[in-house]
């Protein structure tokens, strides 16, 4: 991952092979562009962007990956994004990490997966920071959080979806 501090702004660099481009003055293999980070945490580097953003992303360069590490349940009774693949981080009852969750994530997308851009989404985009994180210290390099998630934060009723999120935005979803 790389991070630009542009005009005070923190942004992620995404890289898209394109042939060759001018950027700034320069001959680059690929086409540069830049996506305004709402948050990085210092500890490991994750980016965050909003579900409109990620959205953007996903239409600019097809081959990355969104990883929506929610419970097999949550993915299939709440809805999820069209073209997310479900690896889950966490299962009920116990809700306990699996420890095995990186190694399961490389086995599904394949070894090459940790040379693309991967999305991670849970439900408010907690549970996701940590998947990217597991994920980084495998090797990935270029994960990035969705915040707010699919259903977003809970409202002053602890409803979600009334807030943000994915559904909120009223990006494509699907259930199965």
């Amino acid at each position: 991952m790389f991070i630009n501090p542009v005009a005070g702004r923190r942004q992620l660099i995404l890289e898209k092979p394109c042939g060759s481009d001018i950027v700034n003055g320069k001959f680059f293999p690929v086409k540069v562009y830049y996506v305004n980070v709402i948050s990085l945490r210092e500890t490991n580097m994750v980016a965050e962007v909003t579900p409109e953003q990620a959205w953007q992303i996903l239409q600019d360069n097809p081959e990355t990956i969104l990883l929506d590490v929610r419970s097999k349940v949550e993915f299939d009774y709440v809805g999820h994004p069209v073209g997310a693949v479900n690896v889950p981080l966490q299962e009920p009852p116990h809700w306990q990490t699996d420890p095995a969750f990186a190694e399961t994530v490389i086995e599904q997308l394949g070894e090459a997966s940790k040379d693309v851009t991967v999305l991670t989404l849970c439900r408010s985009g907690k549970r996701s920071m940590l998947a990217a994180t597991l994920l980084e210290e495998k090797g990935y390099k270029q994960t990035v959080n969705i915040a707010e998630g699919f259903e977003g934060d809970p409202d002053e009723n602890r409803h979600r979806g009334n807030l943000n999120g994915w559904r909120f935005h009223k990006l494509p979803w699907e259930q199965t």
